[in-house]
């Protein structure tokens, strides 16, 4: 049974556009609740698609039609600590797998397990992952073992909140699901599916209702870390409640698990949950180009800026390798390319950002909001868009203007030292550094030795599952 739920307002004619997430500030709408499709069992969408998934095992790599070159420096960094043999893939899996993953892990601290056990398996998984990619077939089935013992043990499908906050659902899908997502994905193009897949099937879909939401639970506790039943529209001064706009990244990172999980087993629904957080999420780029709700995080604003414009253009990814090409289907898509333009402006003129990061002044990366926390290894993450963004937008004014800065690098001349830092930062994870060495900045200890290590530097982050030079910097076979 299918019921739309209109608030008051919204049965006064209002355009689709004005509820489904339009942010001009001119129009007096914008204080309208969104207004959702409930559809019994499954999770409500603004509107509806006719976008079904066509490829199951594609997400974001294609073995099949690609070869991936770059992939070396991202398997060999740090493979001391996070080694991906079956059997430590194995150990570190078994240690998160139970059904309410706080029974493990304290995710209540100011931290929220940063470097501790859900790291440790994110990037074990990772690692598995972009070796995989690169053909190590052992690898493959590691991810495919790891697969194997979370779903015995139903693990994630109890999960509750961490005290007041959604941190354990939203670790739990960024740290546990989607890298697992995207690997199993890898492992079935290259090793196939595994015998159990059905029942993977099973305990995934249940998994996924547990962190983002839970159709099936009572009325009013259904939202976890996907808004929709309690959601508001947030924005300046205070932005009062932007964890409960459905704009916001956490939202957003549910919508892209549920995607995947709706094309490895065509769930036609779930993969159409992906294209309604991506809409939401882009109609809510102002007019300058800014995401809002991101970029008022006082001084962490550049990086969940980039973190959420990733994430956006790693939805049209999949939807592209599944056939759908938004740009063409959603105007709204171009909104990237301003998002896009923002980042950069700042990374020039870091001033633009005050008058949103001064919204929240408390925040968990820098201790002034007057200053955006993007130069050390937050930068893998500020800027893990950029190889995708240039793969997918070679002759787009911002990839041009990305190259200028790369050039500005490789040349002789001299650059000012905050600009030089400000470079390094977009550029570092992104292309080899040895042409510009001579103007490397080094603001972490481990800056030097990875320099001389690795050609690039390192970019394996929970925000970009893996190395998005891996995966994205492909060769057609």
């Amino acid at each position: 049974m299918v019921r739309v739920l209109i608030a008051l307002l919204l049965s006064l004619a209002i355009p689709a556009s004005a509820w489904a997430g339009n942010w001009n500030k001119s129009n007096k709408e914008t204080n309208a609740p969104y207004a959702f499709i409930e559809i019994e069992g499954q999770i409500p969408l603004t509107r509806t698609y006719d976008l079904t998934p066509t490829k199951s095992d594609i997400l974001l790599t294609d073995t099949g039609i690609y070869k991936y070159p770059n992939c070396e420096d991202s398997i060999k960094n740090n493979k001391h600590l996070y080694p991906y043999d079956r059997s430590s893939v194995a150990s570190v899996t078994k240690k998160i797998a139970v059904e309410n993953i706080n029974d493990v892990i304290d995710f209540t601290g100011p931290d929220g397990d940063d470097g501790g056990l859900s790291d440790k398996f994110s990037m074990t998984i990772n690692k598995a992952h972009m070796a995989c990619l690169k053909g190590d077939f052992s690898a493959c089935w590691a991810i495919r073992d790891a697969m194997n013992i979370l779903s015995e043990a139903a693990a994630f499908t109890q999960n509750t909140k961490a005290g007041k906050s959604p941190e354990t659902y939203f670790q739990t899908i960024a740290r546990m699901l989607k890298p697992l997502l995207a690997a199993y994905s890898t492992a079935s193009q290259r090793v196939g599916r595994h015998e159990k897949d059905e029942i993977f099937k099973s305990w995934m879909k249940e998994a996924i209702f547990q962190n983002t939401y839970n159709p099936l639970a009572d009325k009013g506790a259904r939202d976890r870390d996907l808004i929709r039943e309690k959601a508001v529209r947030a924005y300046g001064p205070k932005y009062a409640n932007f964890g409960k706009d459905p704009a916001q990244n956490h939202s957003l990172q549910s919508g892209l698990a549920a995607m995947m999980y709706g094309v490895l087993w065509e769930d036609e629904h779930l993969y159409q949950v992906g294209l309604d957080s991506y809409l939401i999420t882009l109609a809510s780029v102002n007019e300058d180009g800014v995401l809002e709700l991101e970029a008022i995080r006082g001084g962490s604003g550049l990086f969940y800026s980039g973190a959420t414009l990733h994430t956006l253009l790693q939805i049209r990814e999949i939807a592209k390798n599944q056939g759908h090409f938004l740009d063409e289907q959603y105007p709204a898509t171009n909104n990237i390319h301003d998002a896009a333009t923002f980042l950069l402006d700042v990374v020039e003129n870091e001033k633009l950002i005050l008058k949103y990061a001064k919204a929240n002044k408390s925040n968990s990366m820098c201790n002034t909001y007057r200053k955006q926390c993007f130069h050390d290894d937050n930068r893998a993450t500020v800027f893990g868009w950029v190889t995708i963004y240039l793969k997918n937008f070679p002759n787009h004014q911002n990839s041009k203007r990305i190259l200028k800065f790369y050039e500005e690098l490789v040349s002789n001349q001299q650059i000012q030292e905050k600009r030089k830092e400000n470079l390094n930062a977009v550029i570092k994870g992104n292309f080899n550094h040895g042409p510009f060495r001579h103007n490397l900045t080094h603001p972490t200890k481990w800056d030097k030795q990875d320099s001389l290590n690795h050609q690039m530097f390192p970019t394996d982050t929970n925000w970009n599952m893996g190395s998005p030079r891996c995966m994205f910097d492909r060769r057609s076979k």
